[in-house]
């Protein structure tokens, strides 16, 4: 079974490790290089956001 994570900018389920930084000590994966960019020029942002 695929575990999957849900991109903290979009809400979108992503069930593969392509796209992921680590921040502040937890991994976050993203659906689309458009989301990754997002979260890196805010990433509290979107960290706060996903909880």
């Amino acid at each position: 079974m695929e575990k999957s994570m849900t991109d903290p900018v979009c809400g979108m389920k992503v069930t593969n490790e392509n796209i992921c930084t680590d921040f502040e000590g937890k991994h976050y994966c993203f659906c689309s290089e458009g989301c990754f960019q997002k979260f890196q020029k805010s990433p509290e942002q979107y960290a706060r956001k996903a909880g």
